[in-house]
């Protein structure tokens, strides 16, 4: 088979509705890419936290292994690898969060392909994006986090906390000057409680 022979697994919004839990245990998934389901890749994910992955190889897609799409994060618990794709790393694409979310690949890097806005006007705990030790982060010239808005109430929270061993590292995809928007911390990200956090990372 050729790479973007098919669409690949798409786990919808609502897949993982009242506890439903899917896994993929040693599997390998190749050859995927077709632009099937308004993205592509082997493993596409929207609005779901779905599903949970060890010991399988994501292979020869002809775009990325794993694309996520709205307020999406698979649990990548051990032994993931991505192999001979033609990004070997997890697209991220424009997407708002108003929840809170956790980016933890295990060492697999990121690839954010538009604007992550992390906020919420509700009088609710503000959401909060968690980047874990360890994880490289990198973005197209179009693309950074924004966290909170210009307007009242609107607050949201990064919490990124790396270790001396472990930073958490933020660049460009092109490794260019001026390649990315960067972290932005607009008007009324710290309303009420919100709180945002950098330490030990490289941006």
């Amino acid at each position: 088979g050729e790479p973007g022979g098919w669409g690949g697994i798409y786990f919808n919004e609502g897949s993982d509705h009242e506890g439903i839990e899917s896994e993929l245990e040693y599997c390998v998934i190749s050859n995927g890419g077709h632009n099937t389901w308004g993205g592509t890749g082997n493993l596409i994910t929207f609005n779901t936290v779905e599903p949970s992955i060890a010991f399988t190889n994501l292979t020869r897609s002809s775009s990325y292994p794993v694309r996520l799409m709205g307020l999406s994060h698979p649990n990548f618990r051990q032994n993931v690898q991505f192999t001979d794709n033609v990004e070997d790393a997890i697209a991220v694409n424009a997407a708002d969060y108003r929840d809170d979310i956790l980016w933890n690949a295990n060492g697999l890097p990121y690839h954010v392909l538009g604007v992550i806005n992390v906020w919420d006007n509700s009088d609710q705990l503000p959401p909060r994006l968690t980047i874990a030790a360890g994880n490289l982060v990198k973005f197209d010239d179009a693309a950074g986090i924004l966290i909170g808005q210009n307007g009242s109430n609107r607050h949201g929270e990064l919490f990124a906390v790396g270790t001396q061993e472990d930073p958490i590292v933020f660049t460009s995809i092109s490794g260019e000057t001026a390649g990315w928007r960067g972290l932005y911390f607009a008007d009324h990200s710290d309303y009420g409680d919100a709180q945002s956090v950098l330490r030990n990372s490289l941006i």
